[in-house]
């Protein structure tokens, strides 16, 4: 498989751009830093620059809207009507575009890296992985929710990737 050229934020631009789905800046109406919207065969995610303060965060928001258009993970608009079925839709949709935005970012093997670089904490893992800190601990529940436990190496040595 041919290895993937520009930093990751590229990667996820281009794939949008592949995939025809349109971005838009200063656009989001909500006070989120990202939303998606597909209409037909019209893809649009909408960011809120105002909101978006680092790299990281454009790349965390990024992938997960791009999570919800790959997974079609996106609320029709009648479900506002039964309000239990909205919230287990949100949760369920959510759940899928965070599980997409996590392989695609920041996969175990790269987390594993990390630590056997010697990070410990969250924070200097997601400063590794150049993610936020907020989503590098999603992606630790995430992969422990999936029996994965990383290992410390001992002496400084490599740990590794226990799937229990």
């Amino acid at each position: 498989m041919a290895k993937a050229k520009g930093t990751l934020l590229e990667q996820l631009y281009d794939y949008a751009r592949r995939n025809r789905i349109e971005i838009y800046y200063e656009y989001c109406v909500s006070s989120r830093k990202c939303c998606c919207v597909i209409c037909g065969n019209m893809k649009t995610i909408s960011t809120n620059s105002r909101l978006i303060t680092s790299r990281e965060e454009e790349l965390c928001a990024l992938a997960e809207e791009i999570g919800h258009i790959k997974n079609n993970a996106i609320l029709p608009v009648n479900t506002y009507n039964d309000p239990a079925y909205y919230k287990s839709l949100i949760a369920k949709n959510e759940q899928k575009a965070t599980c997409f935005a996590i392989k695609k970012l920041v996969p175990a093997s790269r987390i594993q890296m990390a630590i056997d670089t010697g990070y410990k904490s969250s924070c200097e893992i997601a400063e590794f992985c150049g993610v936020t800190e907020m989503f590098i601990e999603k992606a630790l529940a995430y992969y422990k929710g999936q029996q994965v436990e990383f290992l410390e190496g001992e002496n400084g040595g490599g740990g590794g990737i226990k799937y229990l």
